[in-house]
């Protein structure tokens, strides 16, 4: 695979510390890659929460969550109360708003996309099926499986929690070689 479009597995993803050191997330990709929670534009990755805390500020990162899994979770966010389930839409937040969570069943996968205030994101479920495309815009894009061997890549069933990112067009290359295996959701996000 090119640059224009990257495949990270989820055995590739690198293990950190919360910045409140209350739990650990799995860093999916930043972009700039700095290995460092606090020098990016964007950056996603999956959090596991194994307690009732508080989430780390951010200030200056506007965020989005949306829950994986099974299991539902309660928020307070600015003092008031949040009901989030694996279906809910992705909730979004200013990373220097008060957010705690409470879930009862652990651990709690969640899926967390930030980025600087003037990067912009979006991030939404969508559901795909083999009719689905999707190319090169003038965003960048990042795709996220939620279920084992929807998502097909190269002509290659990949593993739930597997995710690409597709640079923005203009920057030449092959077309795209994205496909699934029946109806199923993914995660989908648009930066820019």
């Amino acid at each position: 695979m090119n640059k224009l479009v990257q495949l990270f597995h989820p055995h590739e993803y690198r293990a950190m510390p919360w910045r409140n050191g209350g739990g650990v997330t799995h860093e999916i990709h930043a972009a700039p890659s700095t290995h460092d929670d606090h020098d990016f534009d964007w950056r996603a990755s999956i959090a596991v929460v194994d307690a009732d805390l508080p989430f780390s500020e951010y200030p200056g990162v506007d965020r989005s969550l949306a829950l994986l899994g099974d299991s539902g979770a309660s928020m307070v966010h600015n003092r008031v109360g949040v009901a989030m389930t694996p279906h809910s839409p992705p909730f979004t937040f200013a990373g220097e708003d008060d957010v705690e969570m409470a879930v009862a069943e652990k651990p709690v996968l969640i899926f967390n996309l930030m980025s600087r205030r003037g990067v912009k994101h979006a991030l939404s479920r969508k559901t795909c099926s083999p009719e689905t495309r999707f190319g090169r815009t003038d965003k960048t894009q990042l795709l996220f499986a939620l279920e084992d061997n929807h998502l097909i890549v190269d002509g290659v069933p990949r593993p739930r929690h597997s995710s690409i990112v597709i640079s923005p067009h203009g920057h030449g290359g092959p077309d795209l070689d994205i496909a699934f295996a029946g109806h199923g959701p993914v995660l989908h996000a648009e930066i820019h």
